[in-house]
């Protein structure tokens, strides 16, 4: 019971402060997305003994909630921000609603402890992500990825981005 309310309270925390990034009107769609997944990565970060505690295996009914919730609660924040995008010509999303849907939940599963990812598999991963993020968007090439290395947000993205360049 104490840790699903600080899950709840977690999720919640999470939810608001990417809804205030969402209704940020000085920032740019893909800044928008970029802030928010920063967001969330600091606030899981700072919470790491709840979220290791949640995907352990005998809190897999909790670990499945959160993931059903996850999509539902963050997908119309993450939606709006496409629609955002599609405005600003940066993003060509005929339904932004499904295909954020689409993208929380293979994230949600991709990044669940139970695979024992490798932290040089989970940069990896990362990366894809975001170059999966961006097809779906049908955003330019690197569009995520440039602003993620401004805001220096994965080391290892930015060591294989400037290897690939070379």
């Amino acid at each position: 019971a104490i840790l699903t309310a600080l899950v709840d309270q977690l999720m919640q925390e999470m939810l608001i402060g990417s809804q205030q990034i969402a209704d940020q009107p000085d920032l740019n769609a893909i800044e928008k997305i970029v802030q928010i997944a920063k967001l969330q990565g600091k606030m899981m970060e700072q919470e790491q003994y709840v979220v290791m505690q949640m995907y352990l295996p005998e809190n897999k009914a909790l670990t499945d909630k959160v993931n059903v919730e996850a999509v539902l609660l963050f997908s119309p924040v993450l939606a709006a921000v496409v629609e955002q995008g599609n405005r600003e010509g940066v993003f060509q999303v005929e339904d932004p609603l499904s295909t954020c849907q689409f993208i929380l939940a293979a994230s949600q599963f991709m990044t669940n402890h139970n695979f024992h990812w490798t932290e040089e598999q989970q940069a990896a991963h990362s990366r894809a992500m975001l170059i999966f993020i961006e097809r779906a968007f049908g955003a330019r090439p690197n569009a995520l990825i440039d602003v993620m290395l401004e805001l220096n947000k994965f080391n290892y993205i930015q060591e294989q981005h400037t290897k690939k360049q070379v």
